[in-house]
């Protein structure tokens, strides 16, 4: 019996060791970019079929870490896609996220972006790993992402990694 897309359920999960320790949070100032990769999945329907396939793409996050009225915020983008192994134009924004509150360091928002067809909105998400760097400031972050067409043709969910520059 052949499987159809609808028997599937995608998701994804990103984790890592060394947790930022939050207790920390609130001392972190300054700004820092993050460099790395993403990877996911897409289905695609289109004229009654629907196509899955994996994706990667670059990703850079600027944390702009807070001062004594709250713990900053973290936004970036998605560049660079190729969609079952060729390159794709387009880019998914990353908006602009609180960093969560003492003792959280979580952050999650909203993604809009576009291709050359479509228009793409959904949410994203995060947490900060990496102790004992220099400057005080997180090493790494990580965390998933997920967006849909306008139209809900193309859906895409993954997970990314990034590094402190």
């Amino acid at each position: 019996m052949r499987a159809s897309v609808a028997d599937f359920e995608f998701g994804a999960f990103a984790d890592g060791n060394d947790p930022f320790m939050q207790s920390d949070l609130a001392a972190v100032s300054g700004t820092a970019t993050y460099l790395g990769d993403a990877i996911g999945v897409y289905s695609a329907r289109e004229a009654g079929a629907t196509a899955v396939g994996y994706l990667d793409a670059d990703v850079r996050l600027t944390a702009n870490f807070g001062d004594a009225n709250g713990l900053g915020t973290i936004r970036g983008s998605m560049t660079n896609f190729f969609v079952d192994g060729a390159p794709h134009a387009g880019t998914l924004n990353l908006g602009t996220a609180d960093i969560g509150a003492q003792n959280s360091g979580f952050f999650r928002g909203s993604v809009t972006g576009a291709d050359s067809q479509r228009n793409y909105t959904g949410r994203w998400g995060g947490q900060f790993f990496g102790n004992d760097q220099a400057d005080g400031r997180p090493g790494s972050a990580a965390g998933t992402f997920g967006a849909h067409s306008s139209d809900d043709a193309i859906n895409l969910v993954g997970a990314f990694g990034t590094h402190k520059q």
